[in-house]
């Protein structure tokens, strides 16, 4: 509507533009101050390579030896989405297996490579918000790798599929019979 009456050449009067279309009473932030944002990460791709990068820095820690921990990854966000993909990320690589809920049996062969340092996100004290404003949305995540398994796991998955072939084989014989009876 705005952009009909005047062309838009000032970031005031797109922040002008976004508060009236916002209305109401504003959050905490101002919504002028999400919209740049927004458009900050978009036209720059911030979040574009941010989980390979993290799975990058998980390949070069330290694994945990048997009488010392693990090289540790710590990771401030400083915004929502790249919150989200930084606890999803570490969520999966400290679980054993990410097979749906419902398999009765592990068949991924997952096996984690950190453990979770930190259960949720950190969050900056008030004194450290006092004293560097900038500072209120940051969040903390940690991990710690493990010891690697990986191999163990392959051959565990390669067993439990050899302890299924049996099964199978009872099944198509089952539907041989069935399909000749029929």
């Amino acid at each position: 509507e705005a952009r009909r009456t005047t062309p838009i050449e000032r970031t005031g009067q797109l922040a002008a533009i976004v508060r009236r279309a916002v209305g109401g009473p504003w959050q905490r932030i101002d919504p002028a101050t999400r919209t740049f944002q927004a458009l900050r990460i978009w036209v720059n791709g911030e979040l574009d390579g941010l989980d390979s990068c993290i799975g990058r820095a998980v390949e070069r820690l330290q694994p945990a030896g048997e009488s010392t921990g693990g090289g540790r990854l710590a990771v401030i966000a400083f915004h929502s989405l790249e919150d989200r993909i930084v606890k999803d990320y570490l969520r999966l690589e400290s679980t054993d297996c990410v097979c749906p809920p419902r398999t009765p049996q592990c068949v991924c062969g997952h096996v984690a490579t950190l453990r979770l340092v930190t259960r949720r996100a950190m969050r900056p004290a008030e004194a450290e918000v006092a004293a560097n404003p900038r500072s209120r949305s940051a969040r903390l995540r940690a991990a710690e790798a493990r010891v690697r398994e990986r191999v163990a796991t392959a051959s565990r998955a390669a067993r439990d599929v050899e302890r299924l072939k049996p099964l199978v084989a009872k099944e198509e014989i089952a539907q041989q019979q069935f399909d000749a009876a029929v």
